[in-house]
C-alpha cells in the first residue's frame, strides 16, 4: 500500500478518533502497527493534532443554534 494513504488513514483515524481496527483492516494490518505508526508519526511532527482519548476531561460540542436560541 502507498506510503501516502497510510499516512492519510491514519491522520483521519487521529482527527477523528476513529476507530483503529476499522483503520488496519483499511491499511492491512493490525492495530499494534496502528499505534506505532501514530506514535512515529507524532515524533516525526507530522501528527500535531489534539486526541481526544488524551484528553483527561470530557469534550462537550452544542451545535450554535442551540446556543443562539
Amino acid at each position: 500500500m502507498n506510503e501516502e494513504l497510510k499516512y492519510q488513514t491514519i491522520k483521519l483515524l487521529v482527527d477523528t478518533n476513529g476507530n483503529k481496527k476499522a483503520a488496519a483492516l483499511r491499511i492491512g494490518c493490525s492495530v499494534r502497527h496502528i499505534n506505532r505508526m501514530i506514535t512515529g508519526y507524532r515524533e516525526m511532527g507530522l501528527l500535531n493534532t489534539l486526541d481526544v482519548s488524551d484528553l483527561s476531561f470530557p469534550l462537550v460540542f452544542v451545535d450554535s443554534a442551540f446556543l443562539h436560541s
